[in-house]
């Protein structure tokens, strides 16, 4: 069983429009980062009626989503941060990615890649306690089809 520790996990967001290559030099990692996640999600519509078979209900899926969530320690100056409040600003979807550096027991192609695609930022806090530091959180929305190097 291949265990990884959450540390090999990072978000990036592309430093190129054109280019978005998992092998390619395009990429910034959103720096300072302590916490993130990814969630893949399906709606689900009730398809039960008067001939379903017993009580049961019945279920189709409808559509797919997914999402990212990163946080960490604020660092004006780090280009991920410029880059991912640039994309806040501009209320365009742009590319991120989800990158495991050293992460085992991942079957892609590219192993370090978990997936990629476009996305808004629809969330963008800062917290700054009396007695800690100054820290960021971001959401993004997926726009359309979330990615693995193997698709």
């Amino acid at each position: 069983m291949a265990v990884n520790s959450g540390r090999t996990v990072v978000v990036k967001i592309s430093t190129d429009s054109a280019n978005h290559a998992y092998d390619s030099g395009s990429w910034q990692t959103i720096g300072q980062q302590r916490g993130g996640s990814a969630e893949r999600s399906t709606e689900v519509a009730d398809a039960t009626h008067k001939g379903t078979t017993g009580s049961w209900a019945s279920s189709i899926t409808t559509r797919r989503g997914w999402s990212l969530s990163v946080d960490g320690v604020l660092d004006v100056a780090d280009q991920g941060w410029a880059l991912l409040y640039a994309a806040w600003n501009s209320v365009a979807a742009e590319w991120f990615m989800v990158d495991g550096s050293t992460m085992t027991g991942v079957s892609h192609p590219e192993p370090s890649v978990v997936a990629s695609g476009t996305a808004f930022v629809t969330s963008l806090s800062f917290e700054f306690p009396e007695s800690d530091i100054v820290s960021y959180s971001a959401e993004l929305q997926g726009s359309g089809a979330l990615a693995t190097p193997a698709e």
